[in-house]
């Protein structure tokens, strides 16, 4: 599903810097949501939003 709007939409995670070194607050297991993440930047397909619930 492709939303026809005049607007694009990024979705994005950033520690805005505060991370610890050696740390990330990106959670072990989270690794699917990430690429649903990347493959919506890509491709503006809604769809791939109802899956970082699941």
């Amino acid at each position: 599903m492709r939303k026809e709007k005049n607007i694009s939409v990024f979705l994005g995670l950033s520690d805005e810097g505060l991370d610890e070194q050696g740390g990330s607050f990106i959670r072990e297991g989270d690794e699917k949501q990430l690429e649903h993440l990347e493959e919506f930047n890509r491709t503006q397909d809604y769809t791939l939003l109802q899956k970082l619930h699941s």
